[in-house]
């Protein structure tokens, strides 16, 4: 689950639906498949997009669904993303590996609470 969304780890996080404002619950993820060598807890952490560690994955999207993987979206919603690069574990805190892969931590970042941390 989005870290996000109801983390006691993480700073102003969402706790109900009508607090979401940025992004709206059309944007924002709430579940995501994550890399199985990843899956340590039950948030999927990510760093906003004004972070220093913006290039930075501290969890890992899986590729496993043909170079893929489904996301639901806080409006219900769900979709099937295709990564442009692909995704390799080598530990959390790991830079993006390619541009194709910062393109696609880019891409995710913008469907993540800009201020959670």
């Amino acid at each position: 689950m989005d870290i996000s969304l109801n983390c006691d780890d993480a700073a102003s996080t969402y706790h109900k639906f009508t607090e979401i404002r940025s992004p709206q619950p059309s944007n924002l993820f709430v579940l995501i498949d994550t890399d199985p060598y990843d899956i340590m807890d039950a948030t999927f952490g990510i760093f906003p997009p004004a972070s220093f560690y913006k290039d930075y994955w501290l969890d890992l999207a899986s590729d496993r669904h043909n170079r893929g993987a489904n996301l639901s979206f806080a409006d219900g919603h769900a979709e099937h993303w295709r990564w442009k690069g692909n995704k390799v574990f080598y530990g959390v805190w790991w830079p993006a590996t390619s541009n194709d892969d910062l393109d696609d931590l880019h891409r995710l970042q913008q469907c993540v609470k800009p201020d959670v941390e």
